[in-house]
C-alpha cells in the first residue's frame, strides 16, 4: 500500500496503525537520489485490498518495505524480499490464572516462529535476516514451539461442550488425556465459573447442564455473550440483548469507517 502523501487515510485505524503511519512517514521522508521508498503495512486492521500490494513487484529504483505483524508468518512467498528484520516479539493470548481470563500481552516468539519469520526471505533468491535480540535470549528465553491453545485459554466453553456431548463421562479425565493436558487448577476454576454463571448444577464433574447452559452452548458463541442473550430473553428484552451481543462480538470497533 503506497503511503507517503496518502498516509493520512490510515488515521481512522486503531492505535497500532498510528505507529505504522509514523514509521511510514519517517521512512518515506528519507531522501536518496534515484531511490523511492515504498512502505506496505500488513495488519488485520488494514483493508485487505491494500495488503495485497505486498505481492506487487518493486521497480528497479524502488525499495519496498513491509511493516509486518504475525500475519506475515505464513507459507505464502512474498516476492522481492531481500532482508528481514525480526524483533523477536509478538502479542499472544495467554491465560491469566488469577483473573481466569485470557489476555493479549507482548511476549517472546518461539524459536519455530523465528525460523518462520526468517523464511520470508531467501525463498526465491538469496536473502538475509537480522535478529534484534541476543543469542542468549534465543536459546534461554524462547520456547521451542508455541504452547497449545488449550493451555492459553479458559476451559469454560470446552467443558460445557464436553458435558453436553458426553453427559455421563468425567470431563477432567478426558482433558487429562490430551497431548498437552491443562492444569487441574485451571479445570477447577472453569467448573467454578460455569457454576457461578448457572450453566451447570454443581462446580465439579458430577454436574449436569442447566437449561441456560444448554441454550448458550447451542448458540456457539462466547459464553459471556450467550449469558447476556439468555438473561435478556428471561427479562423480556431478547431483541435488544441480541443487538448488544452482536455489537460486542464484532472483532473491530463498529465506529471505524474507511474514508475511501
Amino acid at each position: 500500500m503506497p503511503c507517503g502523501s496518502d498516509s493520512q487515510h490510515l488515521t481512522y485505524l486503531p492505535r497500532f496503525i498510528f505507529l505504522v503511519v509514523a514509521i511510514t512517514e519517517h521512512i518515506e521522508g528519507i531522501h536518496v537520489p534515484g531511490i523511492h521508498f515504498e512502505t506496505i503495512p500488513v495488519h488485520s486492521d488494514i483493508p485487505f485490498e491494500d495488503q495485497m500490494h505486498v505481492f506487487d513487484s518493486a521497480n528497479s529504483n524502488t525499495v519496498k518495505i513491509i511493516l509486518g505483524t504475525n500475519a506475515c508468518e505464513s507459507s505464502v512467498t512474498l516476492p522481492d524480499v531481500d532482508h528481514v528484520i525480526c524483533l523477536g516479539l509478538c502479542k499472544q493470548i495467554v491465560y491469566n490464572e488469577a483473573s481466569h481470563r485470557q489476555m493479549l500481552v507482548p511476549t517472546w516468539i518461539s524459536r519455530a516462529s523465528a525460523t518462520q519469520r526468517a523464511g520470508r526471505t531467501g525463498r526465491v533468491r538469496p536473502g538475509t535476516v537480522y535478529r534484534i535480540y541476543s543469542r542468549e535470549t534465543y536459546e534461554n528465553y524462547m520456547d521451542a514451539f508455541e504452547p497449545g491453545e488449550m493451555l492459553r485459554i479458559p476451559l469454560d466453553s470446552v467443558i460445557l461442550m464436553l458435558k453436553e456431548m458426553l453427559p455421563e463421562d468425567a470431563v477432567t479425565e478426558i482433558l487429562q488425556t490430551c497431548l498437552e493436558p491443562p492444569n487441574l487448577s485451571t479445570i477447577e476454576r472453569s467448573f467454578t465459573s460455569l457454576f457461578s454463571s448457572h450453566f451447570i448444577t454443581s462446580p465439579d464433574d458430577s454436574c449436569s447442564i442447566t437449561t441456560l447452559g444448554a441454550f448458550v452452548s447451542a448458540l456457539g458463541i462466547d459464553l459471556a455473550l450467550g449469558f447476556l442473550i439468555g438473561l435478556g430473553i428471561q427479562m423480556g428484552v431478547g431483541a435488544e440483548a441480541i443487538q448488544i451481543a452482536a455489537v460486542l462480538s464484532f472483532p473491530k470497533t463498529p465506529w471505524i469507517v474507511s474514508s475511501k
